[in-house]
């Protein structure tokens, strides 16, 4: 090859070599439920009327959890969300997404999100944080967000995730109102396995797969 074409195809006959997430058209969300009945976690059933700081409601058709900031200093308790059981398709787990909207019965907000322990079935965390991390950083829109490996969420495996509050500032406590019986500030939160289908029972196997179902594009180190 000639110096021409070198410089032609990149300076110094480098190569430049982007990576491709999925394609849009084949990727799929699939939501948590909460799981495990946790204080100030409520899910929001459609047609409901459950008060932010509860004793926990849960919900396997709803995704959506009203979280009541603790009225102290510290850390909430751990709520477990799980996703459903996909036994009509394939798919392929390629990111992790939040949706938070904050402050909805006051103006301002005194704690955040925190979640931890991403597993599919029994595995290993799939976050490179082995704590706990802001919610945030998974918001949907802000961009994608690796995971440590892309596994197969066949059933009967489902995907796990822990999520707790933090409350970050004290004396959150003097602003509850009493006449409710409940918290005068919480967050509407909800979470999803961002998925590729690979084989799907009714539709068949997508035209041309992502980088994430080739197996050339997973290399793991022995």
């Amino acid at each position: 090859m000639s110096l021409a074409q070198k410089l032609a195809n990149g300076a110094g006959g480098l190569q430049f070599v982007t990576d491709g997430a999925p394609g849009a058209g084949r990727l799929v969300r699939v939501p948590f439920y909460m799981t495990s009945a946790v204080t100030g976690f409520d899910a929001q059933i459609p047609g409901g009327t459950t008060l932010p700081g509860a004793s926990g409601t849960t919900s396997l058709v709803s995704p959506v959890v009203l979280v009541a900031h603790p009225n102290t200093l510290g850390v909430s308790g751990e709520a477990t969300f799980k996703t459903p059981e996909i036994s009509w398709a394939q798919i392929r787990v390629v990111g992790f997404e939040t949706s938070i909207q904050k402050g909805i019965l006051k103006t301002v907000c005194d704690a955040q999100i925190v979640v931890s322990d991403l597993k599919i079935g029994g595995s290993a965390n799939l976050f490179t944080s082995e704590d706990f991390s802001p919610a945030e950083n998974y918001l949907a829109g802000s961009g994608f967000n690796g995971l440590r490996e892309y596994p197969l969420l066949n059933s009967p495996n489902v995907a796990e995730v822990k999520v707790a509050v933090v409350a970050t500032i004290a004396g959150v406590v003097d602003r509850i109102v009493a006449a409710s019986g409940g918290w005068s500030e919480a967050s509407l939160f909800s979470c999803c396995m961002v998925c590729e289908i690979l084989q799907d029972d009714n539709y068949g196997a997508p035209a041309a797969p992502g980088p994430y179902a080739k197996k050339q594009a997973m290399v793991r180190r022995r």
